[in-house]
Formats: C-alpha cells, structure tokens, sequence
C-alpha cells in the first residue's frame, strides 16, 4: 500500500513542512506501507501570498513533464 502524506500549504513561514516531515519520519517506522512526502511547494502552483492575496492572477505553468504525470496535454 502508498500512502501520501502531503504538505499543503505554500506560504513562507508556514509550519505544515516541519509537520509533515515529523509525520513522514514517524510513518517510516511502519512496515506495511510505503510513505511518500508530498509538498505542493515544488509544484509550483500560483501563489496566494502575494498583493492580491485569494485572487489567483498568475496562471498555472507546468513543464511537460508535470502535464504527461497529471494527464494534461500541453495547450
């Protein structure tokens, strides 16, 4: 079994990184599951730190490598 444990936040300073990676940490320490640390950080979504806060002004740029894993076509 695969189980993701996903760091969802991409502000600067959040604490979901040091969160997750302690779960990761402790979720290794099983041996019936294969753990993967996610963080949508490197996924280089639009961000909603900036001036327009909640506003998504930026549009979502994956290389193609990212598309063919999502199952998008390069448009």
């Amino acid at each position: 079994m695969r189980i993701a444990i996903i760091i969802g936040s991409t502000r600067p300073n959040r604490n979901g990184e040091a969160v997750g990676k302690w779960v990761y940490e402790l979720a290794n320490i099983r041996d019936d599951a294969v753990f993967e640390l996610i963080d949508l950080k490197d996924f280089h979504l639009p961000l909603l730190d900036s001036i327009r806060s909640g506003i998504i002004n930026l549009p979502v740029l994956l290389d193609m490598e990212e598309r063919e894993q999502f199952g998008q076509s390069k448009t």
